[in-house]
């Protein structure tokens, strides 16, 4: 584990990878962020749909539900569309 700036005098860890390493791990642990994955990444909406999902259904529930009812589809087919 580096603390980043322990390693800034060490010159084997003052790179680009080491202070995004820093980074997410400071993020991880301290701020709630979640990692991702590349298989989970869509590339075309540059998101992660079930990250968005979960968003909309934690804060939106009853718009969701509404959603679903409308359409008659469960939540893994509702999908978010670009904006154009």
């Amino acid at each position: 584990m580096c603390q980043w700036r322990r390693c800034v005098g060490m010159s084997d860890q003052t790179t680009e990878k080491a202070f995004e390493s820093y980074l997410e791990e400071t993020l991880i642990n301290k701020s709630g962020w979640r990692q991702g994955s590349n298989k989970d990444w869509d590339k075309q909406l540059a998101l992660f749909r079930s990250e968005v999902v979960a968003f909309i259904k934690d804060t939106q529930l009853t718009l969701w539900q509404e959603m679903e009812a409308l359409h008659n589809v469960g939540a893994k087919a509702i999908r978010p569309y670009r904006i154009n």
